[in-house]
């Protein structure tokens, strides 16, 4: 990434953003420089408000849901990285760039999908993490 400023002769405020977070966003340290424990804070925190009326139990079993369905992407992923790398081990030895593209483009489809699934699970787990010890 590269940033220019269009405005040289201008202080310039630049704003940065990481997305997505994952709960706990932030570890702390100690003075010791030890890692402290997970802290995990409110998602309203980061302006993302937080569905009152789904219960703790209803968040974990949307949690374990988007970990099964993750496992399964992610074993779909790995057995469509492997089809498609022996077909473009076979595309470019026959010297086939077309069908070299063609490989190329399902392992990144597959990429695409893994990343979308790890996303859901990232939400689901934001949404149950910061509410999984209330009381």
């Amino acid at each position: 990434h590269q940033v220019r400023n269009m405005l040289p002769d201008q202080e310039t405020v630049m704003y940065l953003s990481v997305t997505p977070h994952v709960q706990p966003t932030h570890t702390g340290r100690t003075d010791a420089d030890e890692k402290m424990p997970p802290h995990f804070t409110p998602n309203a925190n980061y302006n993302d408000p937080t569905d009152m009326t789904i219960s703790v139990a209803d968040l974990l079993a949307r949690h374990l849901d988007a970990a099964d369905q993750m496992v399964e992407t992610a074993h779909a992923f790995a057995v469509k990285q492997h089809e498609m790398a022996d077909a473009l081990r076979k595309a470019r030895d026959a010297g086939d760039i077309h069908a070299a593209e063609e490989a190329r483009n399902a392992m990144w489809n597959s990429v695409y999908t893994l990343h979308k699934q790890l996303y859901a699970l990232d939400r689901a787990w934001n949404e149950f993490a910061p509410r999984a010890a209330e009381g």
